[in-house]
């Protein structure tokens, strides 16, 4: 089996760090679609500090491939979700991907 390495739909300054053998799109959310042509697993690392424009992405994700994967927090489901706004947005991040019912891996940093 042949392993391919694509990063798509980036902004311009992760677009000029990509290593050899990846494929960088940058592009708005209207240009996701064509962006995930062809791509079995989405790696999302979400890099707002609220999930506002999040449900439409992780619907479009859902459409378009089978399997995403998100890196979260380890304060979700802790104590100090409550009060930590970066935690409150992990875990409306993991609740928005396990509504969309796509198959998914949760890593925690």
């Amino acid at each position: 089996m042949q392993s391919t390495l694509a990063t798509r739909l980036v902004g311009p300054v992760v677009a000029a760090r990509v290593p050899a053998g990846a494929d960088a799109v940058t592009g708005t959310l209207e240009d996701l679609p064509g962006a995930l042509s062809g791509i079995h697993t989405v790696f999302l690392i979400w890099p707002f500090l609220t999930t506002e424009g999040a449900p439409a992405v992780v619907e479009t994700i859902a459409r378009h491939t089978r399997r995403l994967v998100y890196l979260s927090s380890t304060g979700v489901g802790g104590d100090e979700e409550r009060d930590d706004p970066i935690f409150r947005m992990h875990a409306g991040m993991e609740r928005l991907i396990e509504q969309s019912g796509l198959p998914s891996a949760i890593p925690t940093a």
